[in-house]
């Protein structure tokens, strides 16, 4: 059975298979399971609610079990849950942002966020939650979450492939995308010129990306392996 995503939640993780099954624990022994209804296509999470989405529905997971399912009439591609959980966006293979506000288990939309000209594949919020950053098929856009309306676009278009993932600096002054070019970026808001590339990071491609530090950055890839990186005095000259 091939474990699709995993998300981490407050003291734990939760997994969902191939097995249409949700799995939560502690990170070494899983302490409970519930049906997802489908196979896991994408999956987002924020603090202790995870939202999977399946071949028809929006599934909410939190505490120990599904809290609420909600239906979909499409094909959903990439999640982000905000900080405080009150909002989920899902990006579909129609190049749209769904928006919808969450509250117990239950997912309303409310907007639909348009321009990419390709299909979304990652999706992130920032650390304050006032904007979103979208990887589409070649570039990074950032969204002013308060009237969705574009803070970048147009000008983070160096990936040549689809981008694998996006993830904010703690502090959110920076932003890191993957992506099956084997190319990692690092993009500042401030400046929105100045850049810093990796190449081959990844042979085969980027799969993830994430910050764990000041300066530092975690990438897995299709090459089979996870990598760490210390930016910090690259930045320091680049972004100065």
């Amino acid at each position: 059975m091939c474990v699709a995503q995993v998300d981490a939640i407050s003291g734990g993780i939760v997994s969902s298979g191939w097995d249409d099954t949700i799995r939560h624990g502690d990170g070494v022994t899983a302490t409970g399971a519930a049906g997802l209804g489908g196979q896991p296509k994408c999956s987002g999470s924020s603090g202790d609610l995870v939202v999977v989405a399946t071949g028809t529905d929006l599934v909410c997971f939190e505490g120990d079990g599904v809290k609420g399912t909600t239906p979909i009439e499409f094909c959903a591609t990439a999640i982000a849950v905000s900080k405080g959980s009150d909002m989920v966006v899902v990006a579909d293979d129609k190049n749209k942002i769904h928006v919808f506000s969450a509250s117990g288990g239950a997912l309303t939309k409310v907007s639909e966020v348009l321009g990419h000209t390709g299909i979304v594949y990652s999706l992130a919020f920032s650390p304050n939650g006032e904007s979103l950053a979208a990887g589409d098929v070649k570039e990074v856009r950032v969204w002013n979450v308060a009237d969705w309306s574009a803070e970048i676009k147009g000008k983070w278009q160096f990936h040549t492939s689809r981008i694998t993932g996006v993830a904010w600096s703690a502090d959110g002054k920076y932003i890191a995308s993957c992506s099956g070019d084997e190319q990692v970026f690092i993009w500042w808001p401030e400046k929105k010129l100045r850049r810093l590339n990796y190449k081959f990071a990844h042979k085969g491609g980027c799969a993830g990306i994430d910050w764990i530090g000041e300066g530092k950055l975690v990438t897995s890839g299709n090459d089979g392996s996870v990598c760490e990186w210390d930016v910090s005095a690259d930045m320091a000259e680049k972004f100065k």
